[in-house]
This record gives structure tokens, C-alpha cells and sequence, in this order.
């Protein structure tokens, strides 16, 4: 490393060894700054500090070149919008090739690609530089994972065996986030984002649920037992909640739901309890949809999917997601509808290329 460090010095620097270290001393500066902001795990936190505690956590430091790159004091800034674009589409790539676990073999290598299109890139395009060339890697190693296939993956992972305690904790810390309106486009209403690196994960049905929780209605122990490991089975609870309601049943006075609901502050716990049912069931049920495209349930015609789903669980139901016409492949009603459109959208293409070709002729 020194050797390198010294050819780079006496031949590729251009600058007399005291600007070259003045340089190095800003850089550090500006490395001490972010990594600062990623331990400061309770207060306020800006995005440049977040990405910084993420990479951490995905322990990903190749990649802090790419922030020394967007900071670099010897460039013109980069505008504050624009970088937080930039460092959005960064953290994209990064969580989703995580969580649909794909390689970081080439990391090293990309990340020396990135501070490239960075150097030479006007700062205020260096987002869309950024995310064309996201956006263009297709091999295996560099693609960015699309919704289709992060859906795909999370739908039947059982996420708590698979990705790491941490990566796991800051996967639920983003949902509270984004409960709190830390979203793109959209402004914040909570007064700060979830303290980061401080709560337990908790399994709402436990991994010990013999003792408190009814058998299966459907299906047997063993999917319960990958179905209790899903993502969808998680959630936050700061330490001593999580002691003292672990293992616990969902319903009655010191079941979980009401402990959430008494004890935690939550928004992500507050949804899960809107959403819950006063009992668990594993149990399948089943509607038809009939000609015409109305739903058929337990004896009744219902106008819509969401009438249906409203039907059974007693509350707002969005019936074109919550109902599913594969349980393997999690496949619902709003996928059957879009391939339904697509395939309509192609057929008129295709019908407009024979007219194209007719009036030709």
C-alpha cells in the first residue's frame, strides 16, 4: 500500500507533497463527518449520515469511496437536492441486492466505476449520471433488483434464518421510517426517524408458540414453523417490552396486542394492531369470482375484491392485493389483472403492426 502510495505521490499527484496532504486533511474531514453521523444512533440524523450507518451495517466500506467522491472538497458541490438523489439510488441497489441476497464480489471494482462517473459528471446531473448506470447493469453481479423480483424473494423467505440480526433490525428501522413519512417526495411528519440500532426483534407468533397458541387450522407445523421466520411475522420492541412479552399469547389482558397497544410507541406496531384479527388463525379462505368479475364469498355476491375482503375482515381492504390466487407463488388478483392489461397492450400493437403492414402493402 505504501509503495502504491508513494508512485502516486511522486508521479501521479500533480501537486507539490504539501498540497497533496492538505488535500488528505480534507478528506479526512469529511470522513470523520459521516462517520460520526453513523454513530449517532439516537438523535436526529441527516440522509448523508443514514447512508453511512447503513453501509455499516451492510459492512460495505468500499463504498464510503463513493461518498468521498460525492463530498470531494477539490470538485464544485454537488447541490444538496441532487446528492440526496444520488445517495437515494446508491442505497437502493445496495439494500435490494442485499435482501434478494445477491454477490458483492465485484464491489470493489464497481465502486472504483462509480467514483469515475462521479469525477466526471456535471454535480448537478450526477444523480441521473448515476442511476443510467445502475439502471444499464444487467449481469448477475452489478443488476438492480426491480419490485417483481424483490416481492418474489420476500414472499416466501424465511428472512429471520437468512440476513443477519442487524441488517434485519435496519430493514424494520427503514418501515418505521417510512411510516413516520420518510419517504421520497414527501415530508416528514414525525419529529425524528426510529432511534437506529437499539431495539430487539420480535417474532409477534414466538418460535415457542406451543405453550400459549392453538395448533394449525391449516396446513401442519412445519409451515408454521417457515412461515413464523417471514417478514411479515416481525416487528420492533425496545428491550424490556420484548422481555416481558416474549413467548406471550396475542389475545387477553397480557397478550401482546394489548401490551403493544399500552406500552409501545411504534407506528409500525400501531399498523400491525389495525390490521390484526382478535384471533390468529393459519386457516385458508376462499372466494370465487364469478362472470362478469363479481366476487362470490360464504353465500354472498360482493361487487368487487375489496367488498369481499371487507367482508371477511371487518375493515378497509385493498381486495385486488389481499387476494391471492396461487398461496405457493403468492400470486393475487391484481397480478392476474395486470398481465390481463399487458396482454391487451400487446395485442393491439401487434393489431396496429398488421394494419402498418396492410396499408404498406
Amino acid at each position: 500500500m505504501f509503495t502504491r502510495f508513494k508512485t502516486f505521490a511522486d508521479h501521479d499527484a500533480q501537486v507539490p507533497i504539501t498540497d497533496l496532504l492538505q488535500q488528505m486533511a480534507r478528506a479526512a474531514k469529511t470522513y470523520r463527518r459521516f462517520t460520526e453521523a453513523a454513530d449517532n444512533f439516537s438523535g436526529p440524523i441527516d440522509e448523508l449520515g443514514l447512508f453511512a450507518y447503513r453501509l455499516g451495517v451492510l459492512e460495505i466500506d468500499v463504498m464510503k469511496s463513493v461518498l468521498l467522491a460525492l463530498l470531494d472538497a477539490e470538485r464544485p458541490p454537488i447541490p444538496p437536492a441532487i446528492l440526496q438523489s444520488t445517495l437515494g439510488a446508491l442505497e437502493s441497489w445496495l439494500m435490494r441486492r442485499m435482501l434478494v441476497r445477491a454477490s458483492t464480489n465485484v464491489y470493489n471494482q464497481f465502486a472504483a466505476e462509480l467514483v469515475n462517473i462521479i469525477r466526471q459528471s456535471d454535480p448537478a446531473k450526477v444523480d441521473q449520471a448515476i442511476r443510467s448506470f445502475l439502471m444499464n447493469q444487467s449481469s448477475e453481479n452489478r443488476h438492480w433488483p426491480d419490485d417483481d423480483e424483490l416481492k418474489s424473494e420476500l414472499r416466501d423467505m424465511p428472512i429471520y434464518r437468512r440476513i443477519s440480526r442487524s441488517r434485519l433490525r435496519m430493514l424494520l428501522e427503514s418501515l418505521e421510517d417510512h411510516q413516520r413519512g420518510y419517504k421520497p417526495q414527501a415530508q416528514a411528519f414525525a419529529g425524528m426517524r426510529v432511534p437506529r440500532a437499539q431495539f430487539h426483534i420480535e417474532h409477534l407468533m414466538p418460535q415457542s408458540w406451543e405453550a400459549k397458541w392453538q395448533p394449525p387450522t391449516n396446513g401442519n407445523t412445519l409451515d408454521r414453523a417457515h412461515r413464523i421466520q417471514k417478514l411479515g411475522n416481525l416487528t420492533l420492541l425496545t428491550r424490556k417490552l420484548n422481555s416481558s412479552v416474549s413467548n406471550g399469547s396475542w389475545t387477553g389482558p397480557a397478550g401482546k396486542r394489548q401490551a403493544l397497544k399500552e406500552k409501545d410507541l411504534l407506528l409500525l406496531n400501531r399498523e400491525i394492531d389495525r390490521l390484526a384479527e382478535d384471533a390468529w388463525s393459519d386457516e385458508t379462505r376462499t372466494a370465487t369470482v364469478l362472470p362478469g368479475g363479481r366476487i362470490e364469498f360464504e353465500g354472498r355476491i360482493f361487487d368487487s375484491p375489496s367488498g369481499a375482503g371487507h367482508n371477511l375482515r371487518k375493515r378497509a381492504t385493498y381486495g385486488w392485493y389481499f387476494w391471492l390466487v396461487d398461496t405457493a407463488t403468492r400470486k393475487s388478483l391484481a397480478d392476474v389483472r395486470r398481465e390481463y392489461l399487458e396482454s391487451m397492450t400487446a395485442g393491439r400493437l401487434d393489431l396496429d403492426s398488421e394494419d402498418l403492414d396492410q396499408s404498406i402493402d
